[in-house]
């Protein structure tokens, strides 16, 4: 069938693909691997969860919630009192701190 000869066209391209990729490999040697490492520890101090406190304009509250969240983890109704909450969470998870004017331009990082 048609889709059994696309499979075996598609693994006979990953076979090669990867048959080229082990025969152009340098050998790694030991100053090669710290600098692999170090790279791996820096982007892992970027991955760091960060807090956002903005103004809902729909429900007229302030919402702290995490980057990539969908949903708020908190609704407060001041600024004051969302950025405590904000700033307990960010101490607790030991993440990031952005606040927004009410404008929704950036304020500050903490």
């Amino acid at each position: 069938s048609k889709s059994a000869e696309k499979s075996s066209v598609k693994n006979t391209k990953v076979q090669e693909k990867s048959s080229e990729v082990e025969n152009n490999k340098a050998p790694i040697n030991a100053s090669d691997k710290t600098k692999g490492e170090a790279i791996v520890e820096k982007s892992a101090e970027k991955a760091t969860e960060r807090y956002r406190v903005v103004y809902d304009k729909e429900n007229k509250n302030w919402i702290v919630r995490v980057d990539g969240g969908k949903r708020a983890s908190r609704r407060c109704a001041t600024k004051e009192e969302a950025l405590k909450v904000a700033k307990d969470l960010a101490k607790k998870k030991d993440a990031d701190l952005s606040v927004h004017k009410k404008n929704g331009k950036f304020q500050k990082q903490k």
